[in-house]
């Protein structure tokens, strides 16, 4: 056999194992956006997650977004990767306090005080379709009394 046909063989073997890895075939997820307010003001720099029920895969990414300043966001998969399955959600949202220092974890004061960063606890739903998704208004309204709750900035209240 010679080296040009022992090449070919490789090159061939090799295409069969590397090519399923680079399949377009992931996950088939739906663009979702959508608007997060608290009090009637957007919510600049809200963190959300969408926590699908039913989930069965502990590897399977739970689906992100970041606010921007007129509260206005898209959801990821992952980094680079927009989208989420399609499926009913649970909706977890954090405001980082982005006038104050992070901790030593990188974290900052939640300006909701915890009120909507449990998924037993949140009362926010979202379904996402099977086509293009625009979520309904996310409109959070933070009482007085969790307004006045005290913010717990590191383990040590630091």
């Amino acid at each position: 056999m010679t080296a040009s046909v022992r090449w070919l063989r490789f090159v061939g073997l090799m295409f069969l194992v590397i090519a399923p890895g680079c399949s377009p075939d992931g996950p088939k997820l739906t663009p979702v956006t959508g608007k997060v307010s608290v009090n009637g003001k957007p919510a600049a720099a809200a963190l959300l997650f969408l926590h699908r029920k039913g989930k069965s895969d502990i590897s399977e990414p739970t689906p992100y977004a970041t606010a921007d300043a007129d509260g206005a966001f898209q959801v990821v998969w992952q980094p680079g990767v927009r989208g989420a399955l399609p499926g009913e959600y649970v909706v977890t949202v954090t405001w980082p306090d982005m006038t104050k220092e992070p901790d030593g974890n990188g974290a900052r004061p939640d300006l909701l005080r915890g009120a909507f960063d449990k998924i037993p606890a949140s009362t926010l739903k979202a379904t996402v379709h099977a086509e293009r998704t625009e979520l309904a208004p996310l409109e959070l309204t933070l009482t007085a009394v969790q307004a006045a709750k005290p913010v717990v900035k590191d383990r040590n209240n630091k």
